[in-house]
């Protein structure tokens, strides 16, 4: 009998260690980035709707950094450096980026390419991916590359 207990035990404990672990996975590594999903997000100074708003967000699409969470709030700093506290349900899972200097779209990956238009800053675009230097973003049809050190969330 006591053998079968231990053995029972030992089964229960590794089940719930394997559980814990998939929980583990699901769980976000902070910080990551997101975007606003609504043109209309509070901003709030603290975690939850009895903080008052701070300011609204206006943007679709707004790229923001998450750096934390607790239950259903989510501490974000914008590129402006600006920290807030939003609900989750306002953050997308489109990804968005913003110039952040003066800056050419490049057709290539490399500054010897051509130019495809020269971007102000603060230029919201569509992100589809990056590598170590260069990010492959488009805004209003037009495909190029931006070095990565020119966007936010990236």
């Amino acid at each position: 009998m006591k053998r079968t207990t231990l053995l029972l035990g030992v089964f229960i404990g590794s089940s719930l260690l394997s559980s814990c672990k998939q929980d583990q996975k699901k769980a976000p590594q902070f910080p990551f980035f997101g975007s606003l999903k609504s043109r209309k997000v509070n901003a709030r100074c603290g975690p939850g709707f009895s903080y008052p708003i701070e300011w609204v967000y206006t943007t679709h699409l707004l790229p923001v950094q998450i750096l934390e969470s607790y239950e259903h709030w989510y501490k974000i700093q914008d590129a402006s450096g600006d920290l807030s506290w939003i609900n989750k349900n306002m953050i997308g899972k489109l990804k968005s980026t913003l110039s952040v200097l003066p800056t050419p779209l490049y057709e290539e990956s490399s500054l010897d390419s051509s130019q495809l238009a020269k971007l102000d800053t603060h230029v919201l675009l569509s992100l589809s991916s990056c590598t170590k230097d260069w990010c492959l973003v488009s805004i209003e049809g037009l495909k190029g590359f931006i070095p990565r050190c020119n966007v936010f969330a990236s």
